[in-house]
């Protein structure tokens, strides 16, 4: 089914066909948002965008070999994403990583936690839960890891701390450090490090200060758990 900007492609008979134009809606919200956040102008930004939408897990790995989800290939105007009948599909986690990757290329391998860290930020709160409150659970836990190593070892750490970390270490650059454009150029560093950057701190040269004030910060949040069993059952 096509929308203004979207091609949605759902397999016949499916929940996610039944319910079709509502999650053509969705995805029409979520795009307008994203594009805010990423500071893209609206009418630059018109080619279509197919989206492919699986009810279950298994109808997932079915389609992309994992169970997950959703996923966008590399540098692909297209999506897959779990949209089965109770599930709350993730549009603006994955429409992020379609319009920043064909906006500003790939952020390297360096950069993922970028690329992560800002779909989450997308996303916003999860279950009810903000970024920054999900964060200030994980430091009062003690597992936020020092950012040097987030981005040394994104893929490897457990999943809900490494994006939620992210996220809010990236909502904080955007608050406090100059916007969207602060994330943009340090993306764009990330694709083309040189010997110099290689050893700097992924938030830049003043990247230490600037964890360090986000470390403090947090201190002053609320910190709430979220329940992950319930959001891998139902989404965001």
């Amino acid at each position: 089914m096509p929308t203004a900007h979207f091609r949605l492609h759902v397999r016949q008979g499916s929940a996610s066909e039944r319910r079709v134009r509502a999650l053509g809606d969705s995805a029409e919200a979520a795009r307008a948002v994203v594009l805010r956040l990423l500071g893209i102008d609206d009418r630059a930004e018109a080619a279509p965008v197919d989206l492919y939408l699986a009810d279950t897990r298994a109808e997932m790995t079915g389609l992309v070999g994992r169970p997950t989800s959703g996923v966008v290939p590399r540098r692909a105007r297209l999506a897959y994403l779990l949209a089965g009948a109770a599930y709350r599909p993730l549009f603006r986690h994955e429409l992020t990583h379609v319009y920043s990757l064909d906006a500003w290329g790939e952020p390297g391998r360096g950069g993922v936690w970028l690329s992560e860290g800002l779909a989450t930020l997308a996303t916003g709160a999860c279950a009810g839960v903000g970024i920054d409150a999900r964060a200030a659970e994980f430091a009062r836990q003690g597992v936020l890891v020092p950012l040097p190593r987030l981005a040394r070892e994104f893929s490897s750490l457990p999943e809900p701390v490494a994006y939620g970390e992210a996220a809010s270490a990236l909502q904080f650059v955007v608050r406090t450090g100059g916007g969207i454009g602060a994330i943009r150029a340090l993306w764009r560093a990330a694709a083309n490090p040189s010997p110099q950057q290689s050893a700097e701190h992924p938030l830049g040269p003043d990247g230490a200060r600037i964890e360090r004030e986000w470390r403090t910060y947090l201190r002053d949040v609320r910190p709430v758990g979220i329940d992950t069993a319930a959001v891998l059952r139902d989404g965001c």
